[in-house]
């Protein structure tokens, strides 16, 4: 009995120094500007298209025609506003492909006072593939997050354009 107890005791020893040690690992994280992880994702849907209510997210309008993810759509935004998204194969559908040969992402926070506005924070540009089949681009950069930001939605968008100065969203998290 007093063997189990030791062996209890040492490993619950053992739970806390890893506890320690995984919380020192995420501090020194923090302290270098990695931040915490507030949200990350293994997939994205396309925009519908244009007569679908889905069309518009919290005030940013659809890009028109609807789009589709042909291979894969990764990414993770954290706590300092570092947000990365890796996408492969974002292309107008039944073209399957590709005529923008930028995307940027986006970071909407719903808007408290009213569920179907939010507040949009886009990283710099990113070069994306063009043609059939392409649609590829690493979007790596930081946004300027609020204190506080609820339920955040990653998109992918256009280039802001004269027409549209915020762009045109094609994909967006969730499935």
């Amino acid at each position: 009995m007093r063997s189990t107890l030791s062996r209890l005791g040492l490993l619950a020893l053992l739970c806390l120094a890893l506890l320690g040690r995984q919380a020192a690992a995420q501090e020194a994280n923090e302290e270098r500007g990695g931040g915490t992880t507030i949200l990350s994702f293994d997939t994205m849907t396309g925009n519908p298209g244009k007569g679908d209510p889905a069309n518009v997210i919290r005030g940013l309008n659809g890009g028109g025609a609807p789009w589709a993810i042909l291979r894969s759509a990764h990414g993770v935004l954290r706590s300092n506003g570092q947000l990365i998204v890796i996408v492969r194969g974002l292309v107008v559908a039944g073209l399957d492909s590709n005529p923008v040969p930028q995307f940027r992402a986006g970071v909407s926070c719903q808007d408290p006072a009213d569920p179907n506005s939010g507040v949009l924070f886009f990283t710099n540009l990113a070069t994306a593939t063009t043609g059939k089949g392409a649609g590829d681009a690493n979007i790596i950069g930081r946004v300027q997050l609020p204190a506080h930001c609820l339920a955040p939605v990653v998109l992918i968008t256009s280039p802001p354009s004269d027409t549209s100065p915020d762009g045109v969203w094609f994909a967006a998290t969730g499935f």
